[in-house]
């Protein structure tokens, strides 16, 4: 069975590996990458008209949009809490990159919008919820500095 014949079924994870495995692939002078880069894209294009028509729900990605930006909480990861609301006021304004999926992308909404401030709200909610290890205390405190910066600063910038 031909891979382009499976694209549909794959998860948004996989779609990436594949786009990625195909670009290289590409590169390397396979003439049949062309073709599974064409399918992934229809595919992403699919997927996203289907999500803005709230009939498609994207897979969370393994790296999401607050890490591609570089925020990053706990002991390893930034400390200053003046850095990571920087960051987070900068996620908030900025047009963003596809990350995993255009679907998971569209979540995120437009810059400066109220679905914007709430998805990185409900983000780090979700962080904070799913958080199991007593390791991470200090994450969990970042976490919640974080939102409730997001909760008082953000706001008054809303479009």
């Amino acid at each position: 069975m031909s891979i382009i014949l499976k694209i549909p079924d794959m998860d948004d994870n996989k779609l990436l590996v594949l786009f990625h495995n195909a670009l290289r692939k590409k590169e390397q002078g396979d003439s049949r990458a062309e073709s599974v880069l064409d399918a992934v894209q229809s595919e992403w294009k699919l997927r996203l008209e289907q999500a803005k028509l709230g009939k498609y729900k994207a897979t969370m990605p393994e790296e999401g949009m607050l890490k591609t930006f570089g925020y990053c909480v706990g002991s390893s990861g930034v400390v200053d809490s003046a850095v990571r609301q920087k960051l987070l006021v900068v996620i908030f304004k900025s047009d963003l990159p596809v990350v995993g999926s255009p679907a998971y992308t569209l979540e995120w909404g437009e810059k400066l919008s109220k679905e914007r401030m709430n998805k990185m709200r409900k983000t780090l909610i979700g962080f904070i919820a799913n958080n199991r290890y007593p390791t991470q205390a200090l994450a969990r405190e970042h976490w919640k500095e974080d939102l409730e910066f997001i909760e008082k600063a953000l706001p008054p910038l809303l479009q």
